[in-house]
């Protein structure tokens, strides 16, 4: 039923922001910071520019290469992460995603054809 899917999403959920709640809270914490956020700001200009072919202006020097973000502070106790594991709010699910070819037969038709059917 609609209410056992809710129930098992917010399950899903709950397990996921409880485990990777470090990495959330160091996020959070850096999304903060000036330096994040100037950064964040320079990555973004030059995406637009990039989509929109540039600045209008011929003349102007083009935008310098944005520098990467701040590392996040995280313990050392926890495992490797990668930004990609936070795409969709499911570590899990997108880990399965990128390892697409060492999954088997079963887990690959349930991830293609019916991804919302996935409990990782």
């Amino acid at each position: 039923t609609t209410r056992q899917v809710l129930e098992s999403a917010t399950e899903l959920l709950r397990r996921e922001l409880s485990e990777w709640r470090s990495v959330y809270d160091a996020a959070i914490a850096r999304a903060a910071r000036p330096d994040f956020r100037s950064t964040a700001l320079a990555a973004v200009t030059a995406a637009m520019l990039a989509r929109t072919g540039g600045s209008a202006d011929s003349d102007a020097p083009a935008a310098p290469a944005p520098l990467p973000p701040p590392p996040l502070n995280l313990p050392a106790s926890l495992p490797p992460v990668e930004a990609a594991d936070f795409v969709t709010g499911s570590v899990a699910l997108n880990r399965m995603h990128r390892q697409l070819g060492r999954l088997g037969l079963e887990e690959r038709r349930a991830l293609i054809y019916g991804g919302d059917m996935i409990v990782p």
